[in-house]
Parts: C-alpha cells; sequence; structure tokens
C-alpha cells in the first residue's frame, strides 16, 4: 500500500492511469488477505456456530456475523460463501428474520436486537454482492426474497401515538435501518439472478406483500414534516430503493397482485416527482432545502447528514427518472402534461422533468468538479484541506490525511458519485 502511495503523489499522468494502478494495487492487496485467510479456516466453523446459535449473547452474535460478512468479502474465492451456504446458516438466519425480528424491534431490548439483526442482513448482503460480482459458481438454494415475504418486521409501522416521542424516534430509526438492509438484499438479489424467473416471480410477490410499507416510504420522503420529525438521508436511500426494485419487475405481473399495487406505488411517486421535480431552490421538500453548516462543522468533523444528504437526493432523483421511463414505456397510452393541473395534482408534467433536468445538470457538474478535487488530494498524499464539498470529500478526506491507507476510498468515491449522478443526464 506504501508503495501505492508513493507512485500516487508522483505521478503527473492522466485520471485514468491512476485509476489503472489502484485497481491493480486494490488486487494486489485482496489477494494477500485471501492468502492470510486460508490460515484461519479452521476457525470458520466455531465463528459459524456462535453466529447461528440461539443461546449466544447478543453482542457475541453480532460480531461473529460482522466476522463472517468481512470474511465473504475479503475471500474472493468463494470457499467461505460456500461453507455457509453448506452450514445452512443463510437458511438460519431468515427462519429467525421471520419467525422472530418483529417481536424483538417493538421491545424494550430493540438496540441490541437491531444489532443483530443489521449483523444478519449484513452477511446476506455480502454474500448476495460476493455471487454477483464473481465468476465462481456459489453452492446455493436459497430463495432470499421467497422466504422475505413473510417476514413481519418488513410491516412494523414506525410511528405509535401510544409511546412517548424519544420512543417514537427510537422505533422509526430501529425499523428504518433495519428496512434499508432488507430492501438492499432484495435488490441485490434480484441483480445476481436476474435471470432467474423464480427470483423475479418471489420479488413480484414481496412488492405485493409489502405494498402498504412501500407506499410509506414513498409518501414520507415526499411530505414535510410529521409530529416534529422531518425525512432525511435513510428515508432519501428508502424511497430510492423502492423506485429501483419496482422498476426491475415487469409492470403487468405487478398489476395482477391482489390490491394493485403497481397503481398505488404509481400514486406515491407522482407525489415525490412533485417535491423532487424542480431545481433545489424552488422545492419545499426538507430533502433538497440547503442546510445551513453549524459551527461544529468544521473541516475535520465527520461527515453529517446535512452534508452527505445533497448525494442522497441526486442518486433518488436517478432512481425517480428510471422510474418514470419505466412507467411510460408499460403504458403505451401514457401522456405528460404540459404544466401542473389544479384538477390532478400528482399527475407528471414536462416542467416537473425539465426541473429535474436543469438540477441534474448542475448535480452533474459539482461531481466533476469534485472528482478533480478528490484526485488532487490523493495526489498530495491527503495532505492539507481541499476545502468543503457537499457530496463525497467530507466522507473520506479528513481520514484520510491521517490514514493514508484509506486513500484508494477517495478515488472510488469520487468515480461513484460522477457516475451516479451522471446517469440522471440520460433521462
Amino acid at each position: 500500500m506504501k508503495a501505492c502511495l508513493v507512485f500516487v503523489g508522483k505521478t503527473n499522468g492522466s485520471s485514468d492511469r491512476l485509476v489503472a494502478n489502484m485497481d491493480d494495487q486494490s488486487r494486489q492487496v485482496e489477494e494477500g488477505i485471501a492468502s492470510a485467510l486460508c490460515h484461519s479456516l479452521p476457525l470458520l466453523n466455531v465463528v459459524i456456530r456462535d453466529a447461528a446459535a440461539q443461546t449466544t449473547r447478543p453482542a457475541m452474535k453480532s460480531q461473529a456475523l460482522t466476522l463472517l460478512a468481512s470474511w465473504v468479502v475479503a475471500e474472493p474465492s468463494l470457499a467461505v460463501a460456500n461453507k455457509l451456504h453448506q452450514q445452512d446458516l443463510p437458511n438460519r438466519i431468515l427462519e429467525d428474520l421471520v419467525n422472530r425480528a418483529h417481536e424483538y424491534l417493538p421491545g424494550p431490548a430493540a438496540g441490541a436486537a437491531v444489532q443483530v439483526i443489521e449483523a444478519q442482513l449484513t452477511l446476506l448482503l455480502r454474500l448476495s454482492s460476493a455471487r454477483r460480482s464473481s465468476m465462481a459458481e456459489v453452492t446455493d438454494d436459497v430463495h432470499i426474497i421467497g422466504k422475505l415475504i413473510h417476514c413481519k418486521a418488513i410491516d412494523l409501522e414506525p410511528e405509535e401515538p401510544v409511546l412517548r416521542s424519544s420512543h417514537r424516534h427510537d422505533r422509526r430509526r430501529h425499523i428504518t435501518q433495519v428496512l434499508l438492509l432488507i430492501l438492499q438484499v432484495v435488490n441485490s438479489e434480484l441483480a445476481a439472478k436476474r435471470q432467474s424467473s423464480e427470483t423475479s416471480r418471489h420479488a413480484v410477490s414481496f412488492v405485493g406483500q409489502h405494498s402498504r410499507m412501500m407506499q410509506r416510504v414513498l409518501r414520507e420522503a415526499s411530505v414535510g414534516s410529521l409530529n416534529g420529525w422531518e425525512p432525511g438521508e435513510k428515508e432519501a436511500e428508502l424511497a430510492a430503493l423502492v423506485l429501483s426494485l419496482v422498476t426491475r419487475l415487469s409492470f403487468s405481473q405487478l398489476s395482477q397482485q391482489p390490491g394493485a399495487p403497481a397503481d398505488a406505488l404509481r400514486e406515491g411517486a407522482h407525489r415525490l416527482l412533485k417535491a423532487l421535480g424542480c431545481v433545489n431552490e424552488a422545492s419545499h421538500s426538507p430533502l433538497v432545502q440547503s442546510p445551513q453548516l453549524s459551527e461544529d462543522d468544521t473541516a475535520d468533523a465527520p461527515p453529517s447528514a446535512s452534508q452527505t444528504l445533497p448525494l442522497k437526493v441526486a442518486r433518488l432523483r436517478c432512481a425517480l427518472a428510471r422510474y418514470l421511463i419505466w412507467e411510460v414505456n408499460a403504458s403505451r397510452d401514457f401522456r405528460y402534461q404540459i404544466r401542473p393541473s389544479e384538477s390532478m395534482p400528482y399527475q407528471p408534467c414536462l416542467l416537473q422533468l425539465s426541473g429535474m433536468l436543469k438540477q441534474a445538470a448542475r448535480d452533474r457538474q459539482a461531481a466533476s468538479e469534485e472528482r478533480q478535487i478528490l484526485l488532487e488530494a490523493i495526489q498530495s498524499g491527503g495532505a492539507g484541506s481541499a476545502g468543503r464539498h457537499h457530496l463525497a470529500l467530507q466522507e473520506f478526506g479528513a481520514a484520510a490525511s491521517r490514514k493514508p491507507q484509506s486513500l484508494p476510498s477517495l478515488l472510488t468515491a469520487a468515480a461513484q458519485t460522477e457516475r451516479q449522478v451522471s446517469r440522471s443526464l440520460c433521462y
């Protein structure tokens, strides 16, 4: 890694050569980690036992699950992933999520339970991502989406009037975090098994079963406030995941589900378009109002929600644009109005699309500038401050100046930022 940093500091060539060198160094690091892990495989059975046992204390269980998730990521041959499937750990995790998660979340020990649930879902997500990114064969007969159809925790309501305000906020935070991971898992499974008709059928049933939750997510991302609560970056992420999931599926199949979830979700998406279908200064949504920096927001401070939220909103707009294309392709009779109508306030119009396009162009320009600044930060070895920026720099810049081994993350963040926002210009 030191060699990598020396190279970065001295490189005066193009950013493409810099990216290629970073990729090469990252592969070398991954191979070294994999080689080291091969010698610790005898410990794997012990960790799996702690992760699966119902009698394991929550703290130890979450640690074991987190270790396994890291192991899956670091071991490129998927030997660890296959071992977990052979031990039936994914099925046991899904059984726990389906049968017990809804009992843990509302209870007094919800905090400890959420840590375990988050670790379980993170492991499932890593297994799905490893399958998608590797050419190696994975021994996998687990129907993750099919099992999650029956997970009652997904439909828990975050607002309970009988609870005190502080308890309501804790409940909302716990439920939101669990939903975020579940929707990431479902989207990842669909991407990993996109050729599987069975997985697609399960996903359609998942949307039909949990349509009410998805409608709530879209509604809450578009509202101003609710009982003193306002939507933030987690709600923006959730809404983007819901739209991404819907657009991966067939409109005709969704329309055949009981309760017509496609129509209900369309209304939620159109409400969201009304909130986001404009340039930022014209919107009254808390998601896009320019945050005021506090006195504690220094250049070396860790990133706050106000600093990372604009990127989440840009990604949400990209997901919304993809949904609108999916909607148009699904119905040949669909037509956009020119401007908003009083009789149909949530019907999409061309002026809203124009506003989204203008904001996308601004986001694209900001992302390009951000990427250049991040590249300069890498080339300088992380020295000095590159200034305040609302997308990725605050997330990695301060840490990189103290921990040089994190510098490759700067380039990754910059590239991901530019790719995500650039997509919106295609719609």
